[in-house]
């Protein structure tokens, strides 16, 4: 399946015979993300400007909402929207989520806009501890993954969060007829996230070239 690309080049190709996800002046992109009422996995694809919370959700979203970053050695690290001592509404903690993918919890449906630079190296190398860990697709496009450049071990899982359905799950596993495969075609939309499980005992290096 072939990628499908959701960024415009400005003075290029017009904005306008892409999908209506993304659009861009040049190499600047921006995504419209719309959170939900109880939990949502969201990544942030854009390089750039500020990925913490304010920057990202600024007071868009209500009091008490939270934000979750997994560190496969740590755990969580946790941002809540509250209202501080002497300085008002804000999140308690600044986390960096220019990398990889979170949880966002909210009481409401809420829209917020990610943006920035398009990333335009020729390839982007994350590794992929053992278990469990939070990934994203590292440019803005929609992807599927059969077309991930990862290289997975025979029983390594990638789980889809749906909001209100619960877990989408593909095996990576022998398919009768057919070898080593995914057993489920799932699909990323720019601002998704999803979780790895590498059922290997090492780190996978995952290197994903640039799909434009």
């Amino acid at each position: 399946m072939k990628k499908t690309l959701l960024i415009a080049a400005a003075a290029l190709i017009s904005a306008s015979a892409f999908a209506q996800t993304v659009t861009s002046a040049n190499i600047v992109g921006y995504v419209k993300v719309e959170t939900v009422s109880g939990f949502k996995i969201v990544s942030q694809q854009f390089e750039g400007g500020d990925a913490t919370p304010t920057g990202l959700f600024g007071d868009t979203l209500p009091l008490g909402s939270k934000i979750y970053q997994f560190d496969p050695t740590s755990g969580y690290s946790v941002s809540e929207y509250t209202t501080i001592f002497l300085a008002g509404d804000a999140w308690d903690t600044a986390l960096d989520l220019s990398s990889g993918s979170f949880w966002v919890e909210s009481s409401s449906i809420n829209t917020n806009t990610f943006s920035g630079d398009v990333g335009m190296a020729d390839s982007v190398t994350n590794n992929i501890v053992p278990g469990f860990s939070m990934q994203v697709y590292p440019y803005p496009v929609t992807v599927a993954i059969s077309d991930l450049d990862i290289t997975p071990t025979l029983g390594d899982k990638i789980y889809k969060f749906n909001p209100g359905s619960g877990y989408s799950v593909s095996e990576y596993t022998t398919i009768f007829l057919a070898g080593d495969a995914w057993d489920t075609e799932l699909t990323f939309e720019v601002g998704d996230g999803f979780w790895y499980e590498n059922a290997a005992a090492t780190t996978n290096v995952w290197i994903e070239a640039k799909p434009f």
